[in-house]
């Protein structure tokens, strides 16, 4: 079976809970919505910190590089989660990638900071690392299925 063919996590969950089908609806629709909302409060959270003014950005101790891999990462993961479905994948990359270098573009308007072509392509990388994370559990959850069907 290949990645592209499993619609969604929650469709496989939710064929699976024993009960009504219409409350395993009900509680799947739920748990969607609670994924969205925390992708959306990660993407106000980035962006916040993204245009804080210098002086008041909190200081962590890491490369600021590394800071922009690992916070689109987790927007990507994050992301996927809360909108499993191929199509809506693509757009994902595509909008975080935009929302990368629209944040760098606004920063040249806020005190203190810059906009940076270095910062742009540390957060482009770190889509590339959350798609390939994302991947990678996916096809290592479809082997171990596989796996425990034969």
């Amino acid at each position: 079976m290949l990645i592209h063919d499993i619609a969604s996590i929650d469709d496989v969950y939710a064929s699976r809970l024993p009960g009504n089908p219409q409350t395993n609806h009900s509680m799947m629709m739920t748990v969607r919505l609670v994924k969205q909302l925390v992708f959306g409060c990660a993407v106000v959270v980035v962006g916040g910190l993204s245009l804080l003014p210098q002086e008041v950005l909190p200081e962590t101790g890491v490369w600021d590089k590394l800071e922009h891999v690992v916070a689109y990462a987790a927007l990507c993961v994050t992301g996927a989660i809360a909108y499993p479905r191929k199509l809506a994948r693509s757009k994902l990359l595509l909008g975080l990638v935009l929302y990368g270098v629209a944040l760098e573009a606004l920063q040249s308007i806020v005190p203190g900071r810059v906009a940076s072509i270095a910062d742009v392509s540390a957060n482009t990388l770190g889509v590339v690392v959350g798609f390939m994370t994302v991947q990678t559990v996916k096809t290592a959850a479809i082997w171990m299925r596989n796996c425990s069907a034969k």
